[in-house]
């Protein structure tokens, strides 16, 4: 009987299934460690719970307790657990190391180590790890580094247990999920709140309020979906967890209110009243935080809002600590954050001045979105435009429309304009800029010679002429309206004003390129970013960096490419601008050039991600067919098969150029796996598209390859490959060069020294290292051997596939990790190997390449390509039945047929040779190969003519009827030759 410390916690009365969590935890099997990190209430334990309900493996389950903190007791539950989880266990190994008094590692590794043999994979829970001391940490630490492939520890915790997380994760081995994860999406939330009958009345939330409210922390979802406001809230919830702070940190936490990120150093220096470690106590007992590095986490709002609700009862401390972090704010140059406590100090004459200052700079940077936060309340608690001058509310009616707001804001320019006898040409330009977002050039160009016939003062002059010219190439006027971006950029030049010198010089290179003036056009894109950058405006050059990325890619200036769009990338994101998509997309260009197949993969999935968020439809039928390349590059074929099905679906939006993208991606597919007609089909269809020179050129240069693959191709087919290859990646000049060696056949590579590695397979399957004899654990063990010794390196996918007959079902995958594992086990038992002999490397498991190689099948085909009798000789003489006789895979049945073919034509050419030196020797040849073939003519052939020429025309002669009687019950046929011309014919 096992206690409840080993017992899986049942489902709650309303809980709710976190299907796309738990699909990620059924998924992530390939990595050793998932820690789920996070605050109090994010359901971790919860999680947790329903995996395990629904696990496809066997599963361990530990609540861990104080006791735990002890290695010994740490051990002593999780072998407990082990063996409830995969009766019949045996730990030998650990029995052993406890026995004999081994190191507390040495034990855990002991532990480790006995799960190399388990039948089935497992899936171990750890559930409170925060409860481990620094010495049952390392002993964890220690068992965890030796656990066997196929297994995995899942682990809760509030605050990262010392595991070497940061390593592991950076090497593939371990996923941490968050706060940020583990948190309520705002569909789960309104799943949630509807699941429970919640409405939005009276003292009650939207669901869309309350999950931005709480930020989607499930307990406080969960307690307002309760029904229990108002008379307890998620404050109260909040409250539970400060109570079990030390008495010295929740008295001053409050003073934690004024600080956006909360940190040790940021505490002390505004002279906090908080006590050292202060935040690691808060981390302790679960305060909801959301990490940031470097040892900085953010307050939930409502945390934020609960702190400073006690803050503001105590006025003068209040008033005080907020001038000192407005102070402290300004200083660092975060005017935003500054404004919102000089507004919370009650320092009004500060905070209108700031106000002030920050639009004025704000709107010459064009970021209207910090100008929206300062002047229509935001993030800085500003007044609203009721208490704005009238220069302001223009800003803030420009800041509107720039930031979605568009009728807004037309609304608040408009009544200004109405307001006004003789408007400023500010208000005139935004409202020009207002008629070119509404596709209106003609109107923009009014407002624009309006504002200009006022005779304005700079910056408006030459604003106001930078919109006259956009107008003017909008309306054709092309060159004209390069004489005006022109004069724009001059007086811009003149006045200083660089940042409408980067504006004008942005529709200058416009004008360029539509006049075709592609140097001019360069030189105006690396002016305004050059300007851009002097003032640190990135967000103004992001169409600049994508345009001149792409144009230095076409040219071959791949390193520049890359750090434009590498510089240009982060500032998208943190504007959250439409752009982020094409810069992923021309970065995903750029590292597929280099040869990054997994850089670029990840790029053009970013580039796809980003198509969805904004809404950008005419995107992805032109990145599915690069995703699948790239994939397939990568060794991914099953993933390049699933980017051509989703691309295949959109193929409609793409137009001729998208199409032709998606079969080449499909015909490259095809040759990947040998599928020569359907690559050939496929490159027909891209030439019959006829999209563009290079797709033209491309497919020939892959229609070359596939006739290479056909056995077909000939040195004179060679002679297009320069012009093919006029102008294409590195990857498809690497396909050139190896065509251009065709038909050379390389040599054989030496075999390496180290442990012998011998298999037979045919008959009963014989594995030997250095004479050793290696039993297989599992049949699947076996063939997986057998595969990987005749193919090479394979993908996982590749060989569950071959090993199932194509199914890519989980119990399949699962059972394939437990046959590596023990194979991985037995191939390290021989005392030679002293290495890992069934590395994972590259995305592909192979056989150590230390091992010397010999299979009896290659070593048979060696021999009949090398024509040596005696080499050939020894080789047949290994074979002792059919190929793995009792494998029935597909890739098995094919191989089965093609090594009986070079059986029987070992044993026809050694027949022959024998027959002229050791005839009776001859004979067994002849007569296995009549087994191997009953229809082989040849070798009744030579059996009869072999015991003629002994002088047994007798035997000869059964032969001859043994063969007329094969054929009578096979083909129901009759031989066409008598006996006499029978054993003389092919002489």
């Amino acid at each position: 009987m096992f206690a409840p410390q080993h017992a899986i916690p049942r489902p709650m009365k309303h809980e709710l299934p976190r299907a796309g969590l738990l699909v990620h935890l059924h998924a992530e099997t390939d990595v050793a460690l998932l820690a789920l990190v996070a605050p109090s209430g994010y359901g971790k334990t919860t999680l947790l719970a329903q995996h395990a309900r629904r696990a496809a493996r066997p599963l361990a389950w530990l609540t861990l307790r104080e006791a735990d903190a002890e290695p010994l007791a740490l051990g002593e539950a999780l072998a407990a657990a082990l063996q409830q989880a995969l009766p019949g266990l045996a730990l030998p190994h650990w029995t052993q190391a406890r026995t004999q008094g081994a190191s507390p590692e040495g034990a855990a590794r002991a532990l480790a180590h006995d799960l190399a043999g388990a039948s089935a994979n497992v899936d171990v829970v750890l559930d409170g790890a925060d409860v481990l001391g620094a010495d049952s940490a390392q002993w964890l630490d220690a068992w965890l580094d030796a656990l066997p492939e196929g297994h995995r520890l899942l682990l809760s915790a509030r605050a990262e247990p010392p595991l070497g997380l940061a390593r592991r994760a950076a090497q593939g081995g371990a996923q941490l999920l968050g706060a940020a994860e583990l948190a309520f999406s705002p569909e789960e939330t309104q799943a949630y709140l509807s699941a429970r009958g919640h409405k939005a009345h009276g003292h009650t939330e939207p669901a869309a309020e309350l999950h931005a409210h709480l930020e989607g922390w499930p307990v406080g979802v969960a307690l307002v979906a309760s029904g229990a406001a108002p008379h307890l809230t998620p404050a109260d919830l909040l409250r539970d967890v400060l109570r079990a702070l030390p008495a010295a940190v929740r008295a001053a936490l409050p003073e934690a209110a004024v600080l956006p990120v909360w940190s040790e150093g940021a505490a002390q220096a505004l002279g906090l009243a908080l006590p050292p470690g202060w935040l690691r106590e808060v981390r302790r007992v679960g305060v909801p935080l959301t990490p940031l590095g470097a040892g900085s986490w953010r307050p939930l709002a409502l945390v934020h809002a609960a702190l400073d609700a006690e803050l503001t009862a105590q006025p003068g401390r209040a008033q005080q600590l907020h001038a000192r972090a407005a102070q402290d704010a300004q200083a660092s140059g975060d005017g935003l954050r500054a404004l919102r406590h000089w507004r919370a100090a009650g320092n009004h004459p500060q905070a209108a001045q700031l106000a002030e200052e920050l639009v004025t700079v704000y709107e010459a940077r064009w970021e209207f979105r910090l100008v929206r936060e300062v002047l229509d309340g935001g993030h800085a608690g500003g007044g609203g435009p009721a208490e704005t001058s009238r220069t302001l509310r223009r800003a803030l009616g420009q800041a509107l429309f720039e930031t979605g707001e568009a009728a807004r804001g037309e609304a608040l320019l408009r009544a200004l304009y109405a307001e006004n006898d003789s408007p400023e040409p500010a208000l005139l330009f935004s409202l020009g800029v207002l008629a070119a977002r509404a596709g209106q050039p003609g109107h923009q160009l009014a407002w624009a010679e309006e504002g200009l016939r006022a005779g304005p003062a700079e910056p408006d002059h030459t604003r106001l002429l930078r919109l006259k010219a956009s107008a003017q190439l909008a309306l054709g006027q092309l060159q004209a309206g390069l004489d005006t971006a022109l004069e724009a950029a001059r007086h811009a030049e003149q006045g200083r004003a660089l940042g409408e010198l980067g504006a004008a010089l942005t529709v200058a290179q416009a004008a360029y390129r539509y006049l075709g003036q592609p140097v001019a056009c360069e030189h105006a894109l690396r002016r305004a970013l050059d300007v851009y950058a002097a003032l640190d405006m990135p967000g103004r050059s992001l169409v600049l960096h994508n345009d001149l990325a792409d144009l230095l890619r076409t040219q071959g200036r791949l390193g520049e490419a890359l750090g434009l769009l590498r510089a240009a990338l982060p500032v998208a994101a943190r504007e959250r601008s439409v752009m982020a998509p094409f810069l992923h997309e021309t970065l995903g260009e750029v590292l597929f050039e280099q040869g990054d197949w997994a850089g670029s993969a990840a790029q053009v999935q970013a580039a796809l991600e980003g198509c969805a968020a904004f809404g950008l439809g005419a995107l992805p039928p032109r990145l599915w067919p690069k995703l699948a390349e790239v994939r397939l590059r990568a060794g991914d074929p099953g993933g390049a098969a699933e980017a051509l099905a989703w691309g295949e679906l959109c193929l409609g939006a793409g137009g001729p150029e998208a199409e032709s993208a998606w079969a080449q991606s499909a015909a490259l597919l095809a040759l990947e796996e040998g599928d020569l007609p359907r690559a050939e089909a496929q490159l027909a269809r891209v030439l019959a598209l006829a999209a563009s020179d290079e797709a033209v050129r491309r497919a020939g240069l892959y229609g070359l390859a596939v006739r290479q693959r056909q056995g077909t191709l000939l040195p004179g087919d060679l002679h297009t490959l320069p012009a093919l290859l006029r102008g294409l990646p590195g990857v498809d000049a690497a396909l050139g060069a190896e065509l251009a060696q065709q038909p050379a056949t390389p040599l054989p590579a030496a075999a390496p020294a180290g442990p012998a590695l011998s298999v037979r397979t045919c008959g009963a399957l014989a594995v030997r290292v250095d004479g050793e004899a290696v039993p297989m654990p599992l049949s699947k063990s076996g063939e997986l051997l057998v595969y990987l010794a005749l193919h090479g390196p394979s993908t996982r996918d590749q060989l569950v596939d071959a090993l199932w007959d194509g199914s890519a079902e989980r119990r399949h995958v699962e059972y394939f990790k437990v046959a590596a594992r023990q194979l991985r086990a037995a191939l390290s038992r021989p005392a030679g190997v002293t290495f890992n002999p069934l590395p994972f490397e590259g995305g592909r498991y192979g056989l150590a390449p230390e091992f010397a190689l010999a299979v009896d099948v290659s070593t048979l085909r060696r021999a009949l390509d090398g024509g040596d009798p005696e080499a050939l000789q020894a080789a047949f003489a290994t074979l002792q039945g059919p190929f793995l006789p009792e494998v029935d895979t597909e890739w098995a049945e094919l191989r089965r047929t093609e090594y009986s073919g070079d059986a029987l034509t070992a044993a026809l050419t050694l027949g022959e040779w024998l027959r002229a030196r050791e005839p009776r020797a001859a004979l067994p040849l002849y007569r296995q190969a009549t087994v191997l073939d009953p229809l082989a003519t040849a070798a009744w052939q030579g059996l009869a003519r072999t015991l003629l020429g002994l002088g047994e025309r007798t035997a000869a002669q059964q032969t001859y009827a043994q063969y007329c009687r094969t054929l009578a019950q096979e083909l129901a046929a009759e031989p066409e030759l008598p006996f006499d011309a029978f054993v003389q014919a092919g002489v």
